[in-house]
């Protein structure tokens, strides 16, 4: 667990519903709260910077020029992406200047999703700011964490299950099969509300529980991300053994644990 809490939560993107996603802003705030590890997506420029941002273009995200908007990341220039004001005058942060500042604070833990950037070259710079041991790599194939285990036994890995309810059972059932090979930490989406106590949810009965005790059983974590976040679901989720979470919003999270959990 994250500095001795009781459980832990990827705060997605930083917060991505409370502040301004994947900027060096987002990842300080979710190293605010004690319970959670920000995730940061990463992707390669044209000179072969590294940078966090999460989609191909800045025409979601970003303010400005609206030809650099649509411009794929991976054929523009430092100067350019620079230039783009990406919320509350933030820029797309290098992904050097994150690692500096977990270098500077050793508590710090990171979800790192690799979306189009050489695996052999973050794991370089990873190294060179002494963070590896405190990054947690995050990909949507099981494959590439099989990668990054071959060349980094030791280091932890996640992918998700998602889409509708039968694609989240049917991938997560493929991924027990291979015995979790390659993968240390499994997410599934969990479309799910409480009504009158009880649990509703479009996923067959019992998967919740099967999840949790086939992940534990093979030593590894089942994280879980509630589609619908409220205080019942989390003290259900946390009584039915659940110790890892996802979210798009830190505070609320946060508050709602302490409520779920009467603390």
């Amino acid at each position: 667990m994250h500095n001795n809490q009781k459980y832990h939560f990827q705060a997605h993107r930083g917060g991505l519903d409370e502040v301004y996603e994947n900027t060096l802003t987002a990842m300080q705030y979710a190293w605010t709260f004690p319970s959670a590890i920000p995730e940061t997506d990463v992707r390669q420029i044209a000179d072969g910077t590294l940078v966090c941002c999460h989609d191909e273009t800045l025409k979601r995200t970003g303010r400005g020029d609206t030809k650099l908007l649509v411009k794929p990341l991976a054929t523009m220039s430092l100067a350019e992406l620079q230039s783009i004001d990406i919320g509350g005058g933030e820029r797309v942060p290098l992904l050097s200047d994150l690692l500096a500042l977990m270098q500077k604070d050793t508590d710090h833990l990171l979800y790192l999703e690799i979306k189009e950037a050489p695996l052999d070259e973050v794991v370089s710079m990873l190294k060179k700011y002494r963070v590896l041991s405190r990054i947690r790599f995050v990909h949507k194939d099981q494959t590439f964490c099989q990668r990054v285990q071959a060349l980094l036994p030791q280091a932890p890995t996640m992918t998700w299950c998602s889409g509708s309810p039968d694609s989240i059972v049917k991938h997560f059932y493929a991924l027990a099969e291979s015995g979790f090979s390659g993968i240390t930490e499994v997410q599934i989406h969990f479309p799910a509300t409480m009504e009158r106590g009880e649990l509703s949810s479009p996923l067959p009965p019992g998967f919740l529980q099967h999840a949790v005790k086939s992940t534990q059983e093979k030593g590894r974590v089942l994280q879980v991300c509630p589609i619908e976040l409220t205080p019942e679901l989390l003290g259900y989720l946390y009584k039915e053994r659940v110790r890892s979470f996802v979210s798009n919003a830190p505070r609320a999270f946060t508050e709602m644990m302490k409520e779920a959990l009467g603390s």
